[in-house]
């Protein structure tokens, strides 16, 4: 990071991030080349590399890039399980396509406008090739106004999801951008959006706006709407920053996005005028330390001298407990509540100014759909949730 030194990831992040620069071509292949020959024992960490690559949902990214490289130092076995680990992810996603493709069929229907973010359309909008991201689930945003109509046609396809009383869901819509569901039969996740941001105060552009200015992509014979070209750089900083850019994915899309100097300095003003200007200059000096992004150096200087990046990056360094992009502590364990429910919390506290925001981000702490639903109480009863919440939190915390 920027301003601590002690961030300097590892050989084997390294190498990750040198396969990760974007467009592939010479800078690429001698970055790789360079790490691969400053591993020590290739031997004893290939397997990091790979366990890595697959955590960061980067296989067929870091594959294609070590391959290319023609590096004697990468071990063929290293290669292999890449490639397996690609394979994989091909298929995953060959899957996801089919299922798009039957969930807009079904939303459209019912006529129920959908915009399909990150996933499929993201690697097609940003590298021109499907298989270039695999994701968990599929996540679908649509009005607030069409939430109950969409929610039906999934129930209908088989899939199930939590159900609320009016008051729980008002609730909880409040605090959580989005219900999951998952197919009875398949296992497949649907993530249903309301809105971009869990705060509404982060990020607050309307559904109809996005859907009148949306990019339609075609995969196969699938015309798949999703986010406007023009607004993915703040989205994507906004996605990446909410999870602490634990993924080294949410930096490879970005720097992929905006691709040279011009790019970062237009993102960190489109940026600014949102309130996130502080956050994009940070997201931008991260993937130049790491990915390569070229970054104008007035922003670089002004990443440096903002007390406010300096902020962001300290609480990013203690989320990570000083190992950027390493792989999580085990879940329920100390180390894992430090990192999620201290300072990711207070790292997303810091991401933007302004009093909503920021009483909204601490009143989240206080809303969670969890204990709302591990304890149904009366609607006449339903202002005591947050007196219940440090008690349902030890509860979960302590289970096994």
């Amino acid at each position: 990071m920027a301003s601590d030194q002690t961030a300097l990831p590892t050989l084997d992040i390294r190498l990750i991030c040198a396969a990760l620069r974007w467009p592939p071509g010479a800078d690429q292949v001698a970055g790789v080349r360079e790490a691969a020959a400053a591993a020590p024992n290739w031997a004893r960490d290939f397997s990091n590399v790979c366990r890595l690559a697959r955590e960061h949902r980067i296989a067929s990214q870091v594959f294609a890039a070590l391959k290319a490289s023609g590096s004697p130092h990468i071990p063929a076995r290293c290669l292999d399980e890449l490639r397996c680990a690609s394979f994989a992810d091909a298929r995953s996603v060959l899957m996801q396509i089919a299922e798009i493709s039957r969930l807009l069929a079904a939303l459209r229907a019912a006529d129920v406008p959908v915009l399909v973010l990150k996933g499929v359309a993201l690697s097609v909008q940003l590298f021109g090739d499907v298989s270039r991201r695999r994701a968990r689930d599929i996540d679908l945003l649509v009005a607030p106004a069409s939430r109950e109509r969409a929610d039906a046609v999934l129930r209908t396809m088989g899939y199930r999801g939590e159900r609320w009383s009016a008051a729980d869901r008002a609730a909880v819509e409040r605090c959580v951008k989005d219900a999951e569901y998952f197919h009875a039969v398949t296992g497949t996740c649907v993530e249903l959006h309301t809105r971009l941001t869990d705060n509404a105060d982060m990020l607050a552009w309307d559904f109809a706006t996005l859907w009148h200015e949306r990019e339609e992509v075609t995969v196969g014979e699938t015309v798949i709407p999703t986010m406007p070209r023009h607004r993915l750089a703040v989205y994507l900083c906004v996605h990446g920053a909410s999870h602490g850019w634990e993924r080294l994915r949410w930096l490879a899309d970005l720097a992929a996005l905006l691709a040279d100097a011009a790019g970062t300095s237009a993102a960190i003003a489109a940026a600014r005028a949102e309130g996130l200007g502080e956050a994009m200059l940070q997201a931008v000096t991260l993937a130049h330390g790491t990915i390569g992004l070229p970054v104008d150096n007035d922003d670089l200087v002004r990443a440096t001298e903002s007390p406010t990046v300096a902020r962001l990056d300290f609480l990013l360094l203690r989320f990570f407990a000083g190992k950027v992009f390493s792989s999580a502590p085990p879940p329920h364990s100390r180390a894992w509540r430090k990192r999620y429910s201290l300072w990711l919390r207070l790292y997303r506290l810091a991401l933007k100014n302004g009093r909503r925001y920021r009483m909204i981000e601490i009143a989240r702490v206080w809303i969670s759909p969890a204990d709302r639903s591990a304890l149904r109480l009366p609607p006449a009863l339903s202002v005591l949730y947050p007196v219940l919440r440090p008690v349902g939190w030890l509860v979960r915390r302590c289970q096994p």
